[in-house]
């Protein structure tokens, strides 16, 4: 079965706009390009697993750099190919029902560029065995801590009536 020709025949039955069809074809495109690109082999119903999907929504959001609204639409565009499959008896359930969409004030979970950024300067501390004052900041930072929160810490044997940490954060702007 050509799943292009037959979704489009489908989605023209509907009564979707060309503009419409044109959108979520360029969608099947890419995400069987990127399935193919990570060895996905199989049939596009196949394919179209929660997991892998996950990946592709993850993919547009952080190698892509795509809008979070943009995200949206191709997950809607899938899903839509999904309710077609089923329609033809080709997929037992949409698996986009559970994939979570973006919204739109949502980061990704770890952007790759301050991922990297928090290595290297891991590294560069860590370059320095003396420095211990400095490699606790950044592997407390690197935990989740806010920078108020560790400016609060204590050392052991401080007393809260003593100062706590000195610590000056500068800013690379």
């Amino acid at each position: 079965m050509n799943y292009r020709i037959c979704f489009a025949a489908y989605l023209r039955r509907l009564g979707r706009s060309p503009k419409t069809i044109k959108k979520h074809s360029y969608t099947l495109a890419e995400f069987r390009s990127f399935c193919r690109n990570r060895r996905g082999r199989k049939s596009m119903a196949g394919l179209l697993r929660s997991g892998r999907v996950e990946e592709y929504r993850d993919y547009l959001l952080e190698e892509k750099k795509l809008r979070p609204s943009t995200v949206n639409g191709r997950l809607s565009s899938l899903s839509v190919f999904a309710r077609f499959l089923m329609e033809h008896s080709l997929l037992p359930f949409n698996p986009l029902a559970l994939v979570e969409r973006i919204r739109e004030n949502e980061l990704p979970a770890r952007p790759p560029a301050l991922y990297t950024q928090v290595q290297a300067l891991r590294r560069e501390v860590h370059s320095d065995i003396l420095n211990l004052r400095d490699r606790a900041v950044v592997e407390l930072l690197y935990t989740g801590l806010s920078v108020g929160e560790l400016c609060s810490l204590f050392w052991e044997g401080q007393t809260r009536t003593s100062q706590p940490l000195n610590i000056t954060i500068k800013s690379q702007d």
